[in-house]
C-alpha cells in the first residue's frame, strides 16, 4: 500500500562522489523536507503534533496556555535560553519548542554524512508525557 504525504520536497545541487568505478564528484540535485513545509503540512493535517495535544488550530486559547506554561517552567531550567532575551512574554503563546538533533557517519561509498532531525518538545499526548529520554518538565 502506497502511502503519500502532500508535502514539498525541494532539490538543492549538491556535488556527490560516486565511488564505482572511479570516485568523481558530481552535481547532482538532491531531495530534502524543510521544516517550514513540513510544519506547514503538519499544522494543517495533524496539528496536535506540535500543538501538544490540542487537535485544533483554531482552538488557540487551549495550546497557548499550554505553550505559556511550557515556557515558564523552562525558564526555571534555563532562564538564559534565548527565547527569554528575544521574544515577549505574548510571543511565547505562540512559540512552540523543539529540539535539534544532527548525527554524522558514513554513507554509502564511506562518504560522510550528516543528517539533522527534529522533535516536539510537548509530545502530541500533551505536557504529561515526554517525548525525550528523562522525565517531562
Amino acid at each position: 500500500m502506497k502511502k503519500i504525504l502532500d508535502v514539498k520536497v525541494t532539490f538543492i545541487t549538491l556535488t556527490l562522489k560516486a565511488k564505482w568505478p572511479k570516485i568523481k564528484p558530481e552535481k547532482l540535485p538532491y531531495p530534502f523536507v524543510s521544516l517550514s513545509s513540513w510544519a506547514r503540512y503538519m499544522l494543517e493535517k495533524e496539528p496536535r503534533y506540535f500543538l501538544g495535544g490540542c487537535p485544533y488550530l483554531s482552538a488557540s486559547d487551549v495550546y497557548c496556555e499550554t505553550l505559556k506554561k511550557f515556557w515558564t517552567t523552562y525558564r526555571g531550567i534555563d532562564p538564559n535560553h534565548p527565547i527569554f532575551t528575544d521574544f515577549n512574554e505574548a510571543d511565547m503563546a505562540f512559540t512552540i519548542p523543539y529540539a535539534i538533533h544532527g548525527d554524522e557517519g558514513r554513507g554509502r561509498n564511506f562518504i560522510p554524512t550528516l543528517v539533522v532531525a527534529y522533535q516536539m518538545v510537548i509530545p502530541g499526548r500533551g505536557m504529561e508525557h515526554t517525548s525525550t529520554a528523562g522525565y517531562p518538565v
